[in-house]
């Protein structure tokens, strides 16, 4: 079972510890969810800027 890692954080800055931890997440097929002050994309994962209730059972 795959859980999902909260970035929080993240940055389209490539320089940007959190853009770097998504890419290597990606890399290995963990799934990400990703919260930022701009919204933007690294990879497929879509930086947000509000929380979202996204809790699993």
């Amino acid at each position: 079972m795959n859980k999902t890692t909260l970035v929080l954080g993240a940055s389209l800055n490539p320089n940007r510890y959190a853009n770097i931890a998504i890419k290597r997440l990606i890399g290995k097929d963990i799934p990400v969810l990703a919260i930022g002050l701009r919204e933007g994309k690294v990879f497929d994962v879509t930086i947000d800027t509000k929380k979202k209730n996204v809790y699993k059972c």
